[in-house]
């Protein structure tokens, strides 16, 4: 058996979006590229201020994902970062990628958790990982307000002052 036939496909969803957290869990893991998971939502689950994103199943949502191969042992590395079996479990999925549908796994949490809102850092990281990733961040914010909570006025401040920044130093160099 080649060691390819050894490696999986992971679909990420939350802070593994960004490449350079992926690398700090999994550092051997192979960007692929963007695709989409269908019929699946992002949602935070855990206790107050303790809170992390989760996915669960919703008739026609879309929810952009970064696909990732891993090879044997950054997947038993990512695993133990999850604390899977224990808080999250893998389940095999498919996924559209370049207009095909493509099979691999992902993370949701396993344990049955309320509706809570994460940490200003959680947000921050994750609003930052869409970024990177030219994903649309009303994802978060949905999920943000299915908790009851309510969008930081001062944090989307902040980061429309970043996308402008960004922008304007992409046309200056070009």
């Amino acid at each position: 058996m080649k060691q390819k036939d050894l490696n999986i496909t992971f679909f990420a969803y939350g802070t593994n979006i960004s490449q350079a957290e992926m690398k700090s869990h999994s550092e051997n893991a192979v960007f692929i590229g963007y695709g989409e998971l269908e019929n699946f939502e992002l949602r935070f689950r855990g206790f107050p201020n303790h809170a992390i994103a989760t996915i669960q199943k919703k008739r026609g949502a879309k929810l952009p994902i970064a696909i990732y191969d891993l090879l044997p042992t950054d997947r038993f590395t990512l695993d133990n970062f999850e604390k899977f079996p224990y808080a999250y479990k893998k389940q095999k999925v498919k996924a559209t990628f370049n207009g095909k549908t493509i099979t691999g796994y992902v993370y949701f949490l396993k344990i049955k958790l309320d509706p809570q809102i994460p940490s200003d850092e959680y947000i921050k990281a994750l609003r930052l990982s869409y970024f990177e990733a030219g994903f649309d961040d009303k994802i978060i914010d949905d999920a943000i307000l299915e908790c009851g909570g309510k969008v930081n006025e001062e944090e989307l401040y902040w980061w429309q002052n970043i996308i402008y920044q960004t922008t304007l130093t992409a046309m200056l160099i070009w």
